[in-house]
């Protein structure tokens, strides 16, 4: 049984299914999550986007 959750069109993968888009979505949605509780307790811009980018990735 194939799962065709993504196609791949050149370097990104985009959702065709109903659960790839609910995967995109609690995605993106943790990444905004995590970057405005990092924004909270950093001091720089910098500061966040090397933690932001340490913690999601």
């Amino acid at each position: 049984m194939k799962l065709n959750w993504f196609t791949r069109k050149g370097i990104i993968y985009l959702p065709v299914s109903i659960i790839g888009w609910i995967i995109l979505i609690i995605a993106l949605a943790y990444a905004v999550f995590t970057f405005i509780d990092i924004d909270k307790r950093s001091h720089s811009v910098s500061d966040t986007l090397i933690n932001f980018v340490f913690t999601c990735f």
